[in-house]
């Protein structure tokens, strides 16, 4: 396959829980199943960058069973909040060199007695 185009997305499930503590013998397997399920939650909101064109909304409306209604477009950039995880990634030669500071030479050394505004005194 080739990707023609690529757009960002991000969808929000109903992360309802429905414990009946009575009925749960063991409450700390009863959440975490219940977490793993959350991923197969009905979706209840689908947020698009407004750039997304109308056939992608469209073919996200057919497969998560979406109403209209349910989509939300903003702005960009979406999901600012996972760009770290990005950064993270194990990939230096992508990333930028690390900035190294340098002081100025007319501040360096014991001239001027530590004072910084006397180095631009005449």
């Amino acid at each position: 396959m080739e990707v023609v185009e690529a757009h960002p997305f991000r969808v929000t499930r109903d992360a309802d829980m429905t414990i009946q503590e009575l009925e749960a013998d063991d409450l700390l397997e009863t959440m975490e199943q219940s977490v793993r399920q959350r991923r197969f939650g009905s979706v209840v909101r689908v947020t698009v960058n407004h750039a997304m064109p109308g056939h992608i909304r469209e073919i996200l409306i057919k497969n998560l069973e979406l109403d209209r209604n349910d989509i939300y477009t903003l702005e960009p950039p979406l999901g600012l909040s996972s760009l770290m995880g990005l950064y993270n990634v194990d990939r230096h030669d992508l990333k930028d060199t690390p900035f190294k500071q340098t002081i100025q030479a007319v501040l360096r050394g014991d001239a001027r007695d530590g004072n910084l505004f006397s180095a631009y005194s005449p």
